[in-house]
């Protein structure tokens, strides 16, 4: 009897195998297009929101701005705060920041930075003229306001029925800037030859809304410089895609976050004081070097000795709360200390106005910065800075 050889039967283990990876390749594909799905919805929903969303540079109501621009129709005042909100910064070195060229119908900005005025004068400057630069923030540049509604333009007319030659003023306000920023800027246009007959800071408001240093664009440049973490790449990867966008603003439409903790204003105020002292002195040494007048201006602001026209609620954040406390402890401090002949306090000067200052939470009304460019100009005269 012949034996029989047993056949082994097949090992199951390769189609076992197979078959998990065909699964596997299965799912991660449809994972794959559902994701790719989901990013396209969503992508879809957030550009409809676009088109739907109101603009981030018209924070209030068509009311509110119809009563700031009454003799403007709506489309002229959406054209205005378009051009002069909706812009990136500029970079440039020392101050990190500055205001980029734009040509537009209500806002003109140089090549060198300033911002246009009317009948604006030649640069670099013709020492046959009285050359006045003016230094401040976004309340200086004028912010949602026309060019020819800056303090500086409202002031070149007035200085000029004082001078026999021709005036020019050059608005060097900027965006963010303070006391420091405003004192490098000046530092740089010396170095680089410009010598005008008369320097104007207005300054305080921004002294304190960024009294604590680094301001929130100096901790932006330093996320630039510093090294990204991959943790860091990947959480910037899902907010960048769609579905992390979509993500961002249902977080933002229905969770309500906290509002930060009442700032240590007793820390921090005198800190921004001493700050805004010294660079005051620094700049005056500077000037008397160059043989150059000078006048520092600590301007108005609207949570000081004014009828605030927006809820509580909108002046919470710290910056908020080092202003609302930083002007009364500047008030004290000015009465206690000799601030010298070229310092003018105009914090109080809306005291008692019934008419709209302002354009939006911070920004001066144009009436309100005509009225200010009064007020320096009549220190000025006084100084005999104009003859």
């Amino acid at each position: 009897m012949a034996l029989e050889t047993a056949v082994p039967s097949p090992n199951p283990h390769p189609r076992r195998i197979v078959r998990w990876y065909i699964g596997a390749a299965v799912l991660l594909l449809n994972t794959l297009l559902l994701f790719v799905v989901i990013n396209l919805l969503c992508w879809g929903i957030l550009e409809i929101h676009k088109l739907r969303a109101r603009p981030a540079y018209l924070p209030y109501s068509d009311n509110w701005y119809r009563n700031v621009y009454p003799s403007m129709p709506d489309s002229e005042w959406k054209e205005l705060l378009r051009e002069v909100k909706d812009r990136p910064f500029g970079y440039q070195p020392y101050t990190m920041v500055t205001d980029l060229p734009y040509q537009g119908r209500y806002l003109n900005i140089s090549d060198q930075g300033y911002r246009l005025i009317p009948q604006q004068g030649p640069w670099p400057m013709d020492p046959k003229n009285y050359n006045v630069l003016m230094f401040g923030g976004s309340s200086v540049f004028g912010y949602a306001v026309a060019d020819d509604q800056t303090i500086p333009a409202y002031m070149q007319p007035i200085i000029q029925k004082s001078e026999g030659r021709r005036v020019c003023v050059y608005n060097f306000g900027r965006r963010a800037y303070f006391s420091t920023a405003e004192r490098i800027l000046f530092e740089q246009l010396l170095r680089d030859g410009a010598k005008p007959n008369l320097v104007v800071f207005i300054d305080g408001l921004n002294d304190f809304l960024f009294a604590v240093e680094p301001t929130p664009l100096q901790q932006s440049q330093q996320e630039l410089l510093t090294p990204p973490t991959n943790g860091r790449r990947l959480l910037e990867l899902c907010k960048s895609l769609p579905v992390g966008q979509m993500a961002q603003l249902l977080a933002k439409k229905f969770l309500h976050p906290k509002s930060p903790p009442l700032a240590d204003w007793s820390a921090v105020d005198p800190v921004a004081i001493d700050r805004y002292v010294w660079n005051k002195k620094a700049i005056e040494s500077l000037c008397a070097s160059q043989g150059i007048a000078n006048a520092f201006i600590f301007q108005p602001a609207p949570v000081y000795h004014h009828g605030l026209t927006l809820k509580d609620s909108d002046w919470d954040t710290p910056g908020d709360q080092w202003t609302i406390h930083g002007y009364p402890l500047m008030a004290k401090y000015i009465k206690d200390h000799d601030m010298g002949d070229d310092f003018l306090w105009l914090a109080d000067m809306q005291e008692g106005i019934q008419t709209r200052l302002y354009v939006d939470k911070w920004h001066y009304a144009p009436e309100f910065s005509k009225q200010i460019a009064a007020e320096i100009c009549k220190f000025l005269q006084k100084r005999n800075e104009l003859h």
